[in-house]
């Protein structure tokens, strides 16, 4: 695991990436993304009954191609500014 890179997804979720969206699972994972950022406050878009129907059809693969576009280009200045955005983010939060 590295400090910054697609965060892993639960196994069902996985099971439904079409042929592009499989190269996500072979980039490092890291314990920030681009996509979490994005999506810092995706617990609250997932309510109601049809959640997981949201998240399959638009949240996961949005966030998918946030991730697939990180790792087509990484770089240390875009990790730097990653783990910056998530460091604001966790000291706002507390």
């Amino acid at each position: 695991m590295s400090l910054v890179g697609p965060r892993p997804e639960d196994p069902r979720y996985v099971a439904l990436y079409t042929p592009e969206q499989r190269a996500v699972p072979n980039v490092r994972p890291g314990i920030t993304s681009p996509a979490s950022l994005h999506y810092h406050d995706e617990q609250s878009m997932l309510t109601g009954s049809y959640w997981e129907t949201l998240y399959v059809n638009e949240i996961l693969p949005a966030k998918l191609a946030i991730d697939l576009e990180y790792a087509k280009r990484p770089s240390l200045q875009q990790d730097i500014t990653l783990i910056t955005i998530q460091s604001r983010h966790s000291t706002t939060a507390a």
